[in-house]
């Protein structure tokens, strides 16, 4: 063989070889990526931000419709503005009869169920089919909540 076909030989067996290890890097790359995202999940973002800087809540746990005594809560709103808490939510009388005045519990939980804060409020007396507004609030910042329940006292 020719000097000048053994250096084509050795030039294109080093390409194939520089190949081979790129390729083995980025799939051990990606491997070590994966196991990492397996060890370390993202956190949920449950956290919002409104035009004027408000946080708000978004976890489906705290939005989603809840239930007491025929009363349905909805249009659940959890914010916070320079470390106050708003809590704001539509409650409508779905029985029959007129309720009387309620109060309540707002308490609020971390993604692991630890209780973080109660928060007190009243429902007024509603007549059937009736809807009033609820809301509570407090002076520090718990709007990174991640479920509710909502208990009469």
């Amino acid at each position: 063989m020719k000097k000048s076909n053994v250096n084509v030989i050795i030039i294109l067996l080093l390409l194939v070889v520089l190949v081979i290890l790129l390729s083995l890097g980025i799939y051990i790359r990606q491997k070590n990526e994966n196991e990492k995202q397996k060890e370390y999940p993202e956190k949920e973002n449950i956290i919002g931000e409104l035009e004027n800087g408000k946080k708000i809540n978004i976890s489906e746990k705290i939005n989603s419709t809840k239930e007491l005594d025929g009363l349905e809560i909805k249009n659940i709103k959890l914010t916070s503005y320079e470390s106050e808490t708003q809590f704001l939510a539509e409650v409508t009388n779905n029985t029959k009869k007129e309720t009387e005045e309620k109060l309540i519990n707002i308490i609020l939980y971390d993604k692991n169920g630890n209780e973080i804060v109660k928060l007190g409020a009243l429902i007024k007396k509603l007549r059937p089919g009736e809807t009033t507004l609820l809301n509570a609030k407090a002076s520090l910042e718990y709007v990174e909540s991640y479920d509710l329940k909502i208990l009469e006292q």
